[in-house]
């Protein structure tokens, strides 16, 4: 079992030790004074001896304190060390990467996930590729896309559903003569008795269902046209207004279209955009690609929640996660994990997650059925044990009594 530990109180430990002034520590550590000298008061009372004498003037290390930082000060520069080599590790990134994209999901944020992950990974050619839209699926069996970008409502089990790049609001077309072009809102209800442009055979029906609902929440149904292979003869239908086409926000050129106005939808909730790929393909390219997507969206989800991101920041890696990821290893098992660290699965996920962006590669590779590690989660942990373990054993002898 790996007991804990805990990295900040060792952190503001070691910067203490160096300065030997609580101010200029406070101010190295970005926290409170007050901070500083309760966390140094706990460690204290942790492994029972004085660590610093503390006079009105000066600051100094206790013998214990003096043998202490010579214990951890050696290995916290081994974890840096191994965090920082595990931060930089490409390994298997190497090589070209295709991403599907179609008329409509050829969007802004794909492209800036593409230019960041390519300054991430300069080994990697992430190259574009023009699909089909009525056929977004078929390219990825075929093994001519490696990774597809689309509407993620994905009911295939050969497919991988990956992690949403963005969320793209829901509107209705409608021609500008239209009975509904003069509303600020309509909802599903809205689309009893209108008709809506049909796809062509092999379209997904998932997919299909989720961008066209088939009835309205009471029921009625909501009429579908005969297959319609042209998008620009779906839009030109609606500018005639012949039909309606449930779509998403700002589709250009399509929504600044002459005859044609978006009216939003009230009661549909916006549409994910992001990573699709088949199971069976997966390789290094494509986890490294999903990692980094997963790590740029929790970045600018903890920027709107009002909170400080420790993207690829090893400084922000603490003791849990560290004790997660070595448990983890040991298991290759959430749930049996889970009860061994007494959380739940769901954290054990969220702190792997977290360790994972901060060091910006994949750790482990969830796909099949037993959880596996990575050959950069593989390579840290046989770094990391013995010096967390070295890091453990400091804090567990006691020379002078408080």
């Amino acid at each position: 079992m790996w007991p804990e530990v805990d990295l900040r109180q060792d952190r503001t430990f070691l910067v203490l030790a160096e300065e030997l002034h609580f101010g200029r520590t406070a101010a190295r550590l970005g926290v409170t004074h007050a901070r500083v000298s309760q966390t140094i008061r706990t460690l204290e009372v942790r492994v029972g001896v004085t660590l610093f004498d503390r006079t009105s003037r000066r600051v100094t290390l206790t013998p214990p304190g003096a043998e202490l930082d010579g214990r951890l000060r050696q290995a916290h520069a081994e974890l840096a060390a191994a965090l920082q080599r595990a931060a930089t590790s490409v390994s298997g990134t190497a090589g070209t990467l295709r991403v599907g994209v179609t008329i409509v999901t050829d969007t802004v944020a794909l492209h800036d996930l593409v230019d960041a992950f390519a300054i991430q990974h300069p080994d990697c050619r992430l190259t574009l590729v023009d699909i089909g839209i009525w056929d977004p699926y078929g390219p990825l069996r075929r093994g001519e896309i490696d990774v597809l970008c689309n509407w993620q409502a994905v009911d295939e089990p050969d497919l991988t559903c990956g992690p949403t790049i963005t969320e793209h609001p829901r509107v209705l077309m409608v021609g500008t003569g239209h009975r509904l072009a003069t509303k600020t809102a309509v909802t599903v209800e809205d689309l009893a008795g209108e008709t809506v442009n049909g796809v062509p055979p092999g379209y997904p029906s998932a997919l299909e269902d989720a961008l066209h609902p088939p009835r309205t929440p009471s029921g009625l149904p909501i009429h579908r046209s005969p297959p319609i292979a042209s998008p620009v003869q779906v839009f030109n239908m609606v500018a005639r207004g012949e039909l309606v086409s449930p779509a998403q926000a700002g589709m250009r050129p399509w929504s600044e279209r002459p005859g044609i106005v978006e009216v939003p939808f009230a009661d549909l909730p916006p549409l994910p955009l992001g990573l699709i790929w088949c199971t069976a393909h997966e390789n290094e390219r494509i986890r490294a690609l999903a990692q980094f997507a997963t790590a740029i969206r929790d970045a600018a989800d903890t920027v709107s929640d009002g909170r400080e991101s420790s993207h690829a920041d090893i400084t922000a890696v603490e003791g849990r996660e560290l004790r997660a990821l070595l448990a983890l290893a040991d298991e290759r098992h959430f749930a049996r994990t889970a009860e061994r660290l007494g959380v739940t699965p769901s954290r054990v996920s969220q702190l792997i997650r977290k360790l994972e962006t901060c060091i910006g590669a994949p750790l482990f590779d969830r796909t099949s059925r037993r959880v596996q590690l990575t050959p950069v989660g593989s390579q840290l942990c046989q770094e990391l044990r013995p010096v967390y373990d070295q890091i453990a054993r400091a804090k567990t002898s006691p020379v002078e009594p408080i």
